[in-house]
């Protein structure tokens, strides 16, 4: 696979990360003080899609916006 498509595949899930943020009415600010490791700074990135994720990190997102792995992991069609 080259790099295009692992960027490709980075943007899906950060539109699925804010997709499910925004679908649970929450802001950035409120998430990272949920979780409490991540900073709203970190999150905007995240949600940019400028920083790789551990598969952790993506759980932990996953369970606080009461969403699976899935839903973050899986291309969404809009």
């Amino acid at each position: 696979m080259d790099k295009d498509h692992f960027q490709k595949r980075k943007m899906e899930i950060a539109d699925n990360i804010h997709w499910a943020r925004r679908k649970k009415g929450w802001t950035q600010k409120r998430l990272s003080e949920e979780i409490g490791f991540i900073s709203r700074q970190k999150l905007y990135r995240i949600e940019k899609g400028t920083v790789d994720l551990t598969i952790c990190e993506l759980e932990t997102l996953a369970d606080m916006l009461d969403v699976s792995l899935n839903d973050l992991i899986d291309p969404r069609p809009y």
